[in-house]
């Protein structure tokens, strides 16, 4: 007999998970991680107002006894994707992964704040 997993859908909309003013050289913002244990296709869509950015999904499946996911970023979590997003240009990513909690981490290289917007929908 098959087992069959029923996955869910966090909705037709999608959430604004990152929306906040990057500091000039700040390489170290991570976004609250997400319980995402009941999707496989996770999309992305980020914008930067003045400044190129890299952006990084990253994914972990370490909890603590509570179920709360680890935020020891540098050794429990994985990266999934890495990519420079240029000022003005909308980018978008999708890939489908199986893991429990996903963030993201932003790092503004340049001199200049920059105003940083992420957009997410997990699905089945």
């Amino acid at each position: 007999m098959a087992r069959v997993e029923i996955t869910h859908n966090i909705g037709p909309e999608v959430f604004n998970s990152v929306s906040k003013t990057i500091a000039a050289g700040q390489k170290d913002f991570v976004s609250e991680p997400i319980d995402v244990k009941y999707y496989t296709l996770h999309s992305y869509q980020v914008l930067s107002d003045i400044e190129e950015i890299d952006f990084t999904i990253i994914a972990s499946n370490i909890s603590d006894e509570h179920g709360n996911p680890s935020l020891d970023f540098e050794n429990d979590w994985t990266v999934i994707s890495s990519h420079s997003v240029a000022p003005n240009v909308p980018f978008g990513y999708s890939d489908i992964w199986n893991f429990n909690f996903s963030a993201v981490i932003v790092k503004n290289f340049s001199d200049k704040d920059t105003t940083v917007k992420v957009f997410e929908k997990h699905n089945a």
